[in-house]
């Protein structure tokens, strides 16, 4: 085990002014897997406490770190278990999100397509996904395949979009069987882009952006199409 801290100054700072503090020069260390590729970090309240707390994986490792004043931070671990079907487990940890997917409150975890149900206290418990999230799916993410959690059928539950499939959530840490939507790209990003409350997908192909509109039913419809090489530097954020 080697230890990393490129965390360190960045997260900290992300952290400090998250929650209206000062930038500390103070560092988040963590173990890993000098072969494995680490998450992005993670922000939220993982034991309830109202301070923001940091997850990051990396290969078959989950650390917590819990904040207990806004400039110290107490370290939690414990090993992720793969499920069975995955080829590459945890080398590249793309399929990497937290969200509460069972709807009762505590943010949970999703990594390469099994949840981690939050226990509200900074400690995770794992539930398998059947006939839910595809070895197929999760593991073409390796190659950086987009994906996306949000409500988007409105049913006031969290959805897995991975590329082209559509996971519903069905509100207790599971999920339907996939829906193949025509969604497809390089890069995906969610929103309500016309005001309508309906989630709104975002994908880009190259040079080329195209604006799926939700419709509120697990469906979308191309709503706009345009290139970045037609819009001025200043319109891109």
């Amino acid at each position: 085990m080697t230890t990393y801290k490129f965390l360190s100054i960045i997260l900290l700072c992300f952290v400090s002014r998250t929650i209206g503090q000062n930038c500390s020069f103070s560092t988040i260390s963590y173990s890993n897997n000098a072969a494995a590729v680490g998450s992005d970090p993670f922000i939220g309240d993982f034991n309830l406490d109202g301070k923001k707390d940091v997850a990051v994986q990396t290969g078959s490792v989950l650390d917590i770190y819990l904040q207990t004043t806004p400039n110290n931070f107490s370290s939690n671990s414990m090993t992720l278990t793969p499920p069975s079907w995955a080829s590459f487990p945890f080398l590249f940890p793309s399929l990497f999100d937290c969200n509460d997917f069972n709807n009762d409150g505590k943010p949970d975890i999703l990594s390469d397509g099994w949840i981690y149900l939050g226990q509200g206290n900074g400690a995770f418990v794992e539930t398998a996904l059947t006939q839910s999230i595809d070895a197929q799916g999760v593991n073409s993410l390796i190659y950086g395949v987009p994906y996306l959690v949000a409500d988007f059928n409105n049913d006031g539950k969290k959805d897995v979009l991975i590329s082209s499939k559509l996971y519903t959530g069905l509100g207790n840490g599971q999920f339907n069987s996939p829906i193949t939507t025509t969604l497809n790209g390089n890069t995906m990003d969610v929103g309500d882009f016309n005001g309508d409350f309906k989630q709104d997908i975002a994908v880009t192909n190259g040079a080329v952006i195209t604006i799926y509109a939700g419709l509120g039913n697990a469906t979308f419809t191309v709503a706009n199409t345009f290139s970045l090489a037609t819009v001025n530097n200043n319109q891109i954020r």
